[in-house]
């Protein structure tokens, strides 16, 4: 049996807990990630089916608009929450790329004593992070003025998990060890968020339980997700997005191809590989097109042309 209690709400930030009857030792405090449309108060907070599904209670933030947190009442949710989790013996703080960046901010002024961070930010803000090129919409609405120094807890063990092949996520998580001691725990090619990578190689579900319940061992980790990862498209499809970036072109088309045989739309999926080819000036064999099935060969057709 589950107890919903909503600890907190306003325009802007909303905090729900999800407690099991009775009450598990552990509470996962988990924040949302950054959504391409709109953000919403109501429904699901991120994981939080999952966090159930291990046996713990959890404590879920939710947020109206992709803000990075920054709003001037988080003070006062991340105050009544710390007071609310006192209850529990064990905290831990739980978030993917913006839900990270809370995870690992929020962290100290929680009592959590470990913080789960996938593919986390240090900032967007461009006077810290001036090569950070994503989110350009978003950079220009917040209020950069109302994020502090991180503040860190020698009872809290940070833990950022991400693709240190992924250049801009592996500066984010080197800035971040500036600041706190952190563990990374790199799995490459996985993408952003790497939590994607993980899911899609069927191990975030292996290595977040590990994580949380200390019994994580990275080495084993790692051979389990690079024994899996083989059989996972996006696996492929990051690959080529890393060859070419560091100019591998020919790597890139292999892998893209890799991608293409595997992906559910087989025609759309050739049609970009192909595509690419001709961006990174590859010629394509006439004996490769051959191999192809005849709505392939169209989806070659077109893309080269």
């Amino acid at each position: 049996m589950h107890e919903i209690i909503e600890i907190y709400r306003s325009d802007n930030v909303r905090v729900q807990a999800n407690t099991i009857q009775p009450r598990s030792d552990t509470i996962v405090v988990t924040f949302a990630h950054w959504h391409p449309t709109e953000q919403s108060l109501e429904g699901k907070g991120f994981a939080e089916d999952f966090i159930a599904s291990l046996g713990f209670d959890c404590l879920c933030f939710k947020c109206a608009t992709n803000a990075w947190w920054l709003y001037e009442d988080m003070p006062k949710a991340i105050g009544i929450a710390a007071n609310f989790l006192s209850g529990w013996p064990h905290v831990l703080t739980y978030g993917s790329s913006m839900g990270g960046y809370a995870a690992i901010r929020f962290a100290a002024s929680l009592g959590a004593e470990k913080a789960i961070a996938i593919s986390p930010q240090y900032s967007i803000d461009p006077g810290k992070m001036p090569t950070e090129n994503r989110w350009a919409k978003e950079r220009q609405e917040i209020s950069f003025e109302l994020e502090s120094t991180i503040q860190k807890s020698s009872n809290c063990s940070y833990i950022a998990i991400y693709d240190p092949l992924f250049s801009m996520d592996a500066l984010h998580v080197c800035q971040l060890a500036k600041s706190l001691t952190i563990d990374r725990l790199g799995f490459p090619v996985s993408g952003h968020p790497a939590i994607e990578g993980l899911l899609d190689a069927g191990a975030t579900r292996s290595v977040i339980t590990e994580i949380m319940s200390g019994t994580f061992d990275p080495p084993a980790a790692r051979r389990r997700l690079r024994a899996a990862r083989r059989s996972s498209p996006r696996y492929w499809l990051e690959l080529s997005f890393r060859c070419q970036e560091h100019g591998h072109f020919e790597w890139a088309l292999s892998a893209a191809l890799a991608y293409a045989a595997m992906a559910p739309d087989a025609v759309q999926a050739y049609r970009w590989a192909f595509a690419r080819a001709g961006q990174m000036s590859i010629s394509i064999h006439d004996t490769l097109l051959d191999d192809l099935d005849e709505p392939l060969r169209i989806a070659a057709a077109a893309a080269l042309e």
